[in-house]
């Protein structure tokens, strides 16, 4: 069946396969890159609330660590 083929012939569906093919790469790619653009936003949402908790968490820390070192100093005696 091959051999009967002319080179053009040939050579059209070989490019016409290779395009074909290209353009099942491009569309996986387009796919994964959509998935994953979507997995590291929703990623992004959930760590920017945790990392604002944390934030706030610490603010709070260091707010109790300074008014117990102001209460030692009122009393004569600083504690950590």
């Amino acid at each position: 069946m091959f051999r009967s083929m002319s080179i053009r012939t040939s050579l059209t569906l070989v490019i016409g396969s290779l395009g074909a093919i290209l353009l099942a790469v491009i569309a996986v790619g387009t796919l994964s890159l959509q998935f994953s653009n979507n997995a590291l936003q929703s990623m992004y949402r959930d760590q920017i609330s945790q990392l604002s908790a944390l934030k706030n968490s610490y603010e709070n820390l260091l707010h109790a660590r300074l008014l117990v070192t102001k209460e030692g100093k009122q009393n004569g005696s600083i504690s950590l």
